[in-house]
């Protein structure tokens, strides 16, 4: 036998594929359940077709008097609920990993179930790729990603097992669309989205919808003047998480995220948020620290998910959901802050902090963002040598009825801060 030139790790315990210099065919090299190795050709030269040829023979010679032979394989939902049992039990906090628990879970109730894991097939695979489709439509490459490494998961915990599979785990198919580059609202469709939610919060024939365009508002106008996320970010923030300071004679409204993505962090709001909290705080002159800031006028909070399809529905209205390949959501709110401000020249190493993210996740998804004489239809965002409009940028509604006083209703806030430690 020659000298290896090549070999491949597959990951399979008790099986070595290798090509030599004797010869232009790979050879895989299996260990029997009885310990001993034999050595057979392949019979081809594609790396790719020795990978499943391989694989396929390992599972026929290792499956002679194996448990599945006898009808004892093991069940695909036993090995993955061992798999979403270790990640729940870990001390780490990893979101992706708790996502990752979640999709075993699905695929696993939905598809798999108690098929034995030694049985499955690239038909099988193929018979769950058409599942995954008909069940959450066109996936993006990212979302692929993610499902793909949960499957990897279950079967990786066979090999560990030494449990025989039959199917390659390194050609499962992403083939899903391009993700949906991020895109940010114009002034002209934030004024259209604005004037319709003031249009409906004052003339709507159903309280519960006035109410929801009201609260929708205001978390608009949050997430404009901070660039927090739409979800967990702006929907946890209590009274006692905000404080408001006089510095140097400058006003200065700070917000802690304490559910943040990244963890806890601080951040500074923009002031024109203040007639939305002046508002707010008269609708709750009862409010406690622990109070959540976004909530009706009973004290009950929207979920979620309802106030991110009202916003959906509020732009199919508009017309103004998709163009091009960009779909616009509430978190398009964010997208709109950190691209004004990287026109605006913000350094990018501060957009990072306020933000939560990374300066290299802000270079991937916001490279297009080009410095350009265009201030004037960013929204409430102007020249900082015009510092007074910079400082007192209220938003369309309550710009002419705030802006003369905005110094009173920081002061107003401010003794609250200072007599019980929020606003």
């Amino acid at each position: 036998m020659g000298r290896v030139v090549k070999a491949l790790d597959l990951g399979v315990d008790g099986l070595n594929v290798s090509l030599h210099s004797d010869s232009n065919y790979w050879r895989a090299r299996v260990r029997l359940q009885s310990g001993k190795w034999i050595t057979k050709s392949l019979k081809t030269e594609s790396e790719k077709e020795a990978t499943v040829l391989a694989v396929k023979l390992h599972t026929e010679l290792t499956l002679n008097g194996s448990s599945m032979a006898k009808g004892k394989g093991h069940s695909f939902r036993k090995l993955a609920d061992e798999v979403i049992q270790e990640i729940e039990s870990a001390p780490s906090n990893n979101k992706s990993e708790k996502h990752y628990a979640s999709l075993i879970t699905k695929f696993t109730e939905h598809f798999f179930k108690d098929l034995e894991i030694e049985s499955i097939t690239n038909k099988n695979i193929q018979d769950y790729y058409r599942w995954r489709e008909a069940t959450y439509g066109a996936l993006s490459k990212s979302s692929l990603n993610k499902h793909n490494i949960a499957l990897r998961k279950v079967f990786t915990r066979a090999i560990g097992k030494d449990i025989p599979i039959r199917i390659d785990l390194r050609n499962l198919e992403n083939n899903g669309s391009k993700a949906s580059p991020r895109d940010a609202f114009t002034l002209e469709e934030i004024d259209r989205i604005q004037d319709h939610l003031i249009a409906t919060k004052k003339t709507s024939p159903n309280p519960n919808e006035r109410e929801t365009a009201a609260i929708l508002f205001d978390i608009m106008e949050f997430i404009l003047c901070s660039g927090v996320r739409a979800g967990e970010e702006y929907y946890n923030v209590k009274w006692g998480d905000i404080q408001i300071t006089l510095e140097n004679g400058i006003p200065a409204l700070r917000v802690i995220i304490k559910k943040g993505k990244t963890g806890p962090r601080p951040i500074i709001v923009r002031t024109s948020f203040i007639a939305s909290i002046n508002q707010m705080a008269k609708n709750f002159p009862e409010r406690t620290k622990d109070d959540y800031l976004f909530r009706f006028k009973d004290g009950t909070r929207p979920s979620k998910e309802n106030i991110s399809r009202y916003f959906t529905n509020v732009l199919k209205r508009l017309n103004i959901r998709r163009e091009g390949e960009s779909v616009k959501t509430l978190y398009s709110l964010r997208h709109s802050f950190i691209t004004w401000h990287l026109i605006d020249g913000i350094e990018t190493f501060s957009l990072t902090k306020q933000c939560g993210t990374s300066v290299s996740m802000l270079e991937k998804h916001y490279e297009k963002v080009k410095v350009e004489d265009e201030i004037a239809r960013l929204s409430g965002i102007t020249n900082i040598s015009d510092k007074s409009e910079n400082e007192y940028s209220a938003t369309k509604e309550a710009s002419e009825k705030y802006k003369k006083n905005a110094d009173r209703l920081y002061k107003e806030l401010l003794n609250n801060c200072k007599e019980r430690g929020f606003p």
